[in-house]
């Protein structure tokens, strides 16, 4: 770690040391393998909604992931990327919904 001056984005493993109060300034961007494996685990050890919930999300970010690659592959233009990136507000997940 370059320590204050620090001016990038840390990629973590989703470590707890990497919750410390010395980088809550620093932004973060979180490994997908490993929150993933954290969701599958969720999936596989929880019912109800908890369980519904890590479905949904491994959901998302599998065809996330699939979308970038078809990007960077060439194989969908700046534009299809972007409104599959954005999806409209009816399909986010529940757990973003007011009022309940």
């Amino acid at each position: 770690m370059r320590g204050a001056a620090f001016k990038g984005v840390l990629g973590t493993d989703r470590g707890s040391s990497y919750e410390a109060e010395v980088l809550a300034e620093i932004e973060q961007q979180k490994c997908l393998s490993h929150l993933l494996k954290n969701l599958s685990v969720v999936e596989e050890t929880r019912r109800g909604r908890a369980k519904q919930f890590a479905r949904d999300v491994k959901s998302t970010l599998w065809e996330a992931l699939a979308l970038w690659q078809e990007y960077r592959a060439g194989r969908c233009s700046l534009r299809t990327y972007r409104a599959g990136a954005n999806p409209s507000p009816k399909n986010s997940p529940g757990c973003c919904e007011t009022g309940s």
